[in-house]
């Protein structure tokens, strides 16, 4: 991976975006919410414990649309 196009046209590192953004954090978030707070794949109510946030499709890097993650448990 190399850089992530955010929606005011300007771009970031990969890593930085996915480690500190607040765009990111905002997805994640609203992800989380989404999957009712559960693992996409074995469905382990996630409430209150560390998740991960991956992507689906790497399209629209930067730009997201919440099917382009999915959330996951860390087992």
């Amino acid at each position: 991976m190399g850089l992530a196009y955010l929606p005011d046209g300007s771009m970031v590192k990969y890593h930085d975006y996915i480690k500190k953004h607040p765009r990111w954090q905002k997805v994640r978030r609203e992800r989380l919410k989404v999957d009712g707070a559960r693992c996409a794949f074995c469905k382990r109510d996630l409430s209150g414990e560390p998740y991960q946030t991956h992507h689906v499709s790497y399209m629209r890097l930067g730009r997201e649309h919440l099917r382009d993650v999915i959330t996951l448990c860390d087992s």
